[in-house]
């Protein structure tokens, strides 16, 4: 008896929501470019860490290739070649 769902929320508890939305994407554009700002660094600076920088950019482009290969069959790119072989 005690809940409220057919109520709708008051103004004060929408306005809040919309500022922790936009809090939250201060948050991540923020650490976002931090995170870049980092892989530029670690790609630019020389050191020991550099094999193990080229093994992930390598994992990188080999996911992004499959990532590609996806979109692109799924707007009809493909050579149908699968249909045929099955």
């Amino acid at each position: 008896m005690g809940s409220r769902r057919g109520t709708p929320s008051s103004p004060s508890s929408s306005s809040s929501r919309g500022t922790d939305i936009s809090i939250s994407g201060g948050w991540l554009m923020l650490l976002s470019t931090l995170a870049l700002a980092i892989g530029i660094l670690l790609v630019t600076i020389d050191g020991p860490h550099e094999k193990h920088v080229e093994e992930l950019v390598k994992y990188f482009r080999y996911g992004l290739w499959w990532i590609s290969l996806g979109i692109a069959s799924s707007i009809g790119l493909g050579s149908g070649l699968h249909t045929f072989v099955l």
